[in-house]
């Protein structure tokens, strides 16, 4: 995960991968000694056998700490690309019983402490939710494989088709929740991709790779109530033939039948003529 999307969405990326990687701009705030006792803090919340937290809580504590020294607005998005940033460390720890975003509020919350940050605190208690986490990392994860895909020189390569398929896979399992005509920034953004997928794919040699990807929405509720209105109709139609057919029928065969009678009683009546005579 080392390459830079590029994408209005994406545009602070930068920004906070610097304040991630960068050891220059680490504070005098910061002190070795925090986390140090991160296991048993951790314990309390009904964590158990990590590995290697307490050198993911540093780094969280550091990040923090510039991230404070930035601009208080900034802690919702920065969060965000710290949770996409440390998401691998965090599946390593391999705490039982939790799972990596848990972990990373719980880790937060401590972090916040260190940094005697109220408005982090707030923030994690207010704000912070964890469907808005895990479609951000959606996101990102998605350009930067789409912008792999981008700088591949040539057009024609088993690799370029190879991340191309990637991008159908991993879109097609990310647009599940926008089905229906959910409206959302993340289904917006997922639109957009579309749109920038679909443009470059157009000069991409792979014949088995979708040029085209399926609409964000899928079926729209509207156009699901459409379907059934027009279908209703249709039906409507076909029985009203069917019962107008089928009446004429019924008629035509009255009509016969009495006809038939009647000649057949018209015959009874000459043969008894002639045998009174």
């Amino acid at each position: 995960m080392s390459t830079t999307p590029e994408n209005k969405f994406l545009h602070p990326y930068q920004l906070y991968n610097d304040l991630y990687t960068n050891d220059s701009g680490q504070t005098e705030d910061f002190s070795e000694e925090y986390c140090s006792d991160i296991n048993t803090e951790l314990k309390r919340s009904g964590f158990n056998g990590c590995k290697n937290v307490e050198s993911v809580c540093k780094i969280i504590v550091k990040y923090m700490f510039k991230l404070k020294g930035k601009d208080h607005n900034i802690i919702t998005e920065g969060c965000k690309y710290l949770y996409y940033f440390i998401y691998d460390k965090l599946k390593e720890c391999n705490c039982n019983n939790s799972n990596e975003y848990s972990l990373f509020q719980s880790l937060l919350k401590i972090s916040c402490s260190e940094v005697e940050w109220d408005g982090c605190n707030d923030y994690i208690n207010n704000i912070m939710y964890k469907d808005l986490f895990h479609k951000h990392n959606n996101l990102i994860y998605l350009y930067e494989i789409f912008k792999e895909l981008k700088d591949v020189e040539d057009s024609t390569s088993s690799d370029n088709c190879n991340k191309a398929m990637k991008c159908v896979k991993e879109y097609d399992q990310y647009i599940a929740p926008c089905f229906g005509g959910v409206s959302s920034n993340y289904c917006h953004e997922l639109k957009k991709f579309k749109g920038e997928y679909e443009q470059i794919i157009k000069n991409v040699m792979c014949d088995n790779v979708p040029k085209i990807l399926k609409p964000v929405e899928g079926i729209s509720i509207v156009s699901i109530i459409l379907f059934h209105i027009i279908t209703m109709l249709i039906v409507s139609v076909i029985l009203y033939f069917v019962y107008k057919v089928s009446n004429k029928s019924t008629s035509k065969y009255k009509i016969n039948n009495t006809i038939f009678i009647i000649s057949v009683h018209e015959k009874y009546s000459v043969i008894n003529f002639f045998l009174f005579l």
